[in-house]
């Protein structure tokens, strides 16, 4: 798949195509793109043939690369399941259009990966640190919560995607290629359906990453201590009380609810894989997207060789399934921080401070205003 869209773009794309705009779509209504093969590409690493493996991420950055540059609009119409490898088909275009269908989550760390395609930098982009609450604990969002994140740049119904594909058909050639046109056609058809129920991201998730993961918390032992906080202070409440505390339900019952899901999801992933996405996140601050696709073609061969979790991680989720993962490490504190840092030696962030990452020439578009300047 990767080397076939690659060969369509670089067709499309070629003086003379006749081709103004472009529309990705799955015919899967189930999923637009769940992700790469990483069964296959574990079982492969296992046998030595790292070289082959790592050159299939290759490949599929130099795509994500390519669609970020696209000289053309470049429209992804994200129904259904949205994770990993599948958000660089549509993260990176100009206009990522969300439904009610879909489900999008980073979900790498939970099988001893980190979250790559370039994640470091569209995550950063973000509100309120929640690009690093996704990347740590693999959290989903589901449909308006996508668009309110700013993930997609519309929302419509999965009922009206067939009539906004043939609206962009009908602009004609020229109109088609006129970025500014082809978002006022999606924010017509998005007109139509009303407004975007929005309130799960705002009332569940963002005061969680809001308190819990902002730069002021130093690592990802800080942020498990803070949820932890949270949720001894509940129990506590509780048993000196002998019953539920007051206001059950309530915005404050709801918050503590949100943290215990926060925390039990963090628990649950690869504490190596957590610690370097954690230090990828901060590096790649302030990086373009050509900087953070780069450093995850010398960090995602460090997980090929076996230096992480990777292979136990995709053996307990999708090969033999007989036993819970036994990562390298029981705890995010017991994760040396030189080991860490290894895995950045021959990256372009070897010698970036966390937060200080090269200079960004590049932003997730996620309004209309703008969008015809996305560009890196």
């Amino acid at each position: 798949m990767v080397l076939r869209i690659t060969d369509l773009l670089d067709k499309w794309t070629s003086s003379g195509s006749g081709v103004s705009c472009i529309v990705i779509r799955s015919s899967n209504s189930k999923a637009f793109c769940s992700g790469g093969d990483v069964k296959s590409a574990v079982l492969r690493a296992r046998e030595g043939q790292h070289e082959d493996v790592s050159a299939f991420f290759d490949a599929e950055y130099a795509l994500d690369l390519r669609i970020a540059r696209c000289r053309l609009p470049y429209v992804a119409l994200i129904d259904g399941i949205v994770m990993g490898g599948g958000a660089g088909l549509c993260m990176h275009g100009h206009f990522r259009v969300a439904t009610d269908r879909t489900l999008f989550a980073m979900p790498e760390c939970g099988i001893g990966l980190y979250p790559d395609v370039g994640a470091s930098f569209f995550l950063s982009k973000l509100p309120a640190r929640m690009g690093l609450l996704l990347g740590l604990t693999g959290l989903r969002l589901r449909g308006p919560a996508v668009y309110e994140a700013g993930l997609a740049t519309h929302y419509v119904p999965h009922t009206l995607l067939d009539s906004m594909q043939e609206a962009l058909h009908n602009l004609g050639p020229s109109r088609a290629a006129d970025f500014t046109e082809v978002a006022r056609t999606l924010d017509a058809i998005q007109a139509t359906a009303g407004p975007c129920p929005y309130g799960t991201l705002a009332s569940k998730l963002l005061p969680i990453s809001d308190l819990h993961f902002g730069r002021h918390q130093p690592s990802v032992e800080a942020i498990v201590s803070s949820l932890q906080g949270v949720v001894q202070h509940q129990h506590e409440q509780t048993s000196a009380s002998g019953r539920e505390v007051p206001g059950a339900g309530s915005m404050a019952s709801q918050y503590v609810d949100a943290a215990n899901e926060v925390l039990l999801a963090l628990l649950r992933g690869s504490p190596l894989s957590q610690k370097v996405t954690f230090e990828l996140m901060h590096r790649a601050a302030h990086a373009s997207l050509e900087t953070c696709l780069r450093a995850d073609g010398t960090l995602v061969r460090h997980f090929v060789r076996g230096d992480g979790d990777f292979f136990e991680g995709v053996r307990a989720a999708l090969i033999d399934r007989s036993r819970p993962p036994q990562w390298k490490f029981s705890s995010a504190a017991e994760v040396p921080d030189s080991l860490v840092e290894s895995f950045f030696a021959d990256s372009p962030f070897a010698h970036t401070p966390s937060g200080e990452g090269p200079s960004q020439s590049g932003s997730l578009q996620s309004s209309s205003e703008g969008r015809a300047a996305s560009r890196l």
